[in-house]
């Protein structure tokens, strides 16, 4: 009874599925690191220093078996860069993938488990660490993340042996009653199978809404080169979604895309429009030395659609100078 820090994950060296292992009333700590961005760490360091093992990134590391601790669990589910930028933003992408699947599956068990407070939310000076700001309060992947995460009503989708299972989770004080869509499509977009259902959620609680045979889900497709799109609309307000893929990151058949991009101004609004021809896992934006704030970032985006994001600037954005990064 009462609530529990749970430190398998990180101390532990347990995999990130053991989060749904681990279940209490309130789960008041855990966490993962990751390293600030490279706009952050050119605030601190020198070319010279670009290396985690360096002196000065080493001296800005607050825990004594951090480094060794993210390579580890990034080799579990990723690729592992060699090149320093790259594995400072795959460190993040790391972090946020161990606060989702947390969060979901505290939230998951509603309403046994009714908190979920992650270790940490800010910096008191720049170091890599588990938070999920930075020192200059810019938001790390895993902060984009949890926004997603703690929304309230969220799906969640998870393998149980040969079984998908996927859960409505509300905070919401009324049954909330909607339509569950389940689009099946390839990395290129090609459309392989959709339904859809009607479903109702329960009041601050979680409730599995659906099941299915993942043999009979997939069908034909390869594995390694689908993504399973879940989404819950009461009418037509889109209240809830998420993506799942059935092989870890590092496993899947990624091409090489092609991102458009177009910033679009009305009466003093920025808005981002990003589309791509092949799946982007973890499309991160950024316009150097800008104090600019994305509504979203660090996400997935699917072929053949179009993100809207809000942009909060100060300074006159151009496309020229945006860059992008994403899991390769």
């Amino acid at each position: 009874s009462g609530d529990m820090h749970y430190w398998g994950v990180w101390h532990g060296q347990h995999p990130f599925e053991d989060f749904e292992k681990y279940k209490t009333r309130f789960m008041s700590e855990y966490g993962f690191q990751s390293f600030p961005d490279f706009e952050t760490v050119k605030n601190y360091t020198i070319p010279e220093d670009y290396d985690i093992e360096s002196d000065v990134m080493t001296s800005h590391q607050r825990s004594g078996i951090g480094n060794l601790r993210i390579k580890e669990y990034m080799s579990w589910d990723y690729k592992v860069p060699s090149d320093f930028e790259d594995f400072l933003y795959m460190s993040q992408v790391l972090q946020a993938r161990a606060l989702k699947i947390a969060i979901e599956a505290h939230r998951g068990n509603m309403p046994y488990c009714m908190g979920s407070m992650y270790w940490q939310i800010n910096d008191c000076w720049p170091v890599a660490s588990w938070s999920s700001t930075d020192y200059y309060h810019k938001w790390k992947a895993s902060h984009y993340a949890v926004k997603k995460a703690y929304e309230p009503i969220i799906l969640t989708v998870k393998a149980i042996g040969n079984k998908i299972e996927i859960k409505g989770v509300s905070d919401v004080l009324n049954d909330t009653n909607g339509t569950l869509k389940l689009t099946l499509i390839n990395f290129n977009g090609t459309l392989i199978s959709s339904q859809s259902q009607q479903v109702k959620l329960v009041q601050n609680a979680s409730t599995k809404i659906y099941e299915i045979d993942k043999t009979a889900l997939l069908g034909k497709a390869d594995s390694k080169n689908v993504v399973l799109k879940v989404e819950f609309f009461n009418e037509a307000e889109l209240l809830a979604n998420n993506l799942y893929y059935f092989e870890k990151p590092k496993d899947l058949k990624l091409e090489k895309p092609t991102v458009n991009t177009e910033i679009v101004e009305n009466n003093e609004k920025i808005t981002l429009k990003v589309s791509t021809d092949k799946l982007v896992k973890g499309l991160y934006l950024n316009f150097p030395n800008n104090d600019e704030f994305l509504s979203d970032n660090y996400f997935d985006l699917l072929p053949n659609e179009t993100k809207r994001i809000e942009v909060t600037s100060e300074e006159k954005l151009a496309i020229k100078d945006l860059e992008i990064n994403y899991i390769k």
